[in-house]
């Protein structure tokens, strides 16, 4: 069953012969065969390398000058963006600081890199999209849950709640594939968490039956968090400027 979020069947495709115009930056990395199905001949490609238009990335796949480095990592990998670094390329609430490149290389992909590069690869499977198509919203929140625990995975579903970044078949198609800590923590998210720092702290003190309050605006102060400006600032200072 695949996951009915559009992402699960790539972006769409950009026309046209040149090759200033064939590409957004949702789109920065293209093969040899789609350039030439646009019209771009090889002299063409040729053209933009040397102007510095399009960068080599590997045999027959180029970036965009302006490609965020990540997916042309990935890419040279041989696949695409995966798990948190998809995630945090996304603007999702990570908590992982890993400097690694999350790789989704689908169920045939081929390695391009060295055992040494340390990327980190996924191989499960997912519907047809292009060479480079990142997975979907929920198939990257499952990739988390599998590769980084639950946590990871809770602070980065109640993100995309907030950003409404996931429909709500993507919800039921992510219960629906999941484990039982993985339901749990859907049940248990919310659509109006402000931070990474409240789901966290709201995921935690669960087992306690603890009720967490979402944050809320003090008139009288314009305290974010809690009703106390203390109590606000110590859990996410960030939000939170003394």
């Amino acid at each position: 069953m695949c996951p009915p979020d559009a992402g699960e069947r790539g972006g769409r495709r950009p026309r046209g012969g040149r090759v200033s115009g064939m590409c957004t930056s949702e789109r920065p990395i293209v093969a040899t065969r789609e350039l030439r199905e646009r019209g771009v001949t090889r002299s063409g490609i040729t053209r933009a390398l040397r102007a510095g238009q399009l960068v080599r990335v590997r045999r027959g796949v180029y970036a965009m000058l302006d490609a965020c480095p990540l997916p042309v990592i990935a890419a040279a990998h041989g696949g695409a963006l995966a798990c948190v670094t998809a995630a945090r390329h996304l603007g999702l609430w990570v908590l992982e600081d890993d400097a690694r490149a999350h790789v989704w290389m689908g169920p045939a992909g081929h390695r391009r890199h060295d055992d040494g590069c340390g990327c980190v690869e996924h191989w499960d499977d997912g519907p047809p999209r292009d060479a480079f198509g990142a997975p979907s919203i929920p198939r990257i929140l499952r990739q988390m849950l599998g590769c980084l625990g639950v946590e990871a995975f809770f602070v980065a579903l109640e993100s995309a709640r907030r950003q409404r970044r996931i429909t709500r078949d993507g919800l039921e198609w992510l219960r629906a594939n999941t484990n039982a800590i993985g339901r749990k923590a859907i049940a248990v998210s919310r659509a109006d968490a402000d931070s990474g720092l409240e789901s966290l702290l709201r995921w935690r003190l669960r087992v306690h039956r603890l009720r967490i309050r979402t944050q809320v605006t003090d008139r009288r102060r314009r305290a974010g968090g809690c009703a106390h400006r203390r109590a606000a600032h110590r859990r996410d200072r960030r939000r939170c400027p003394p």
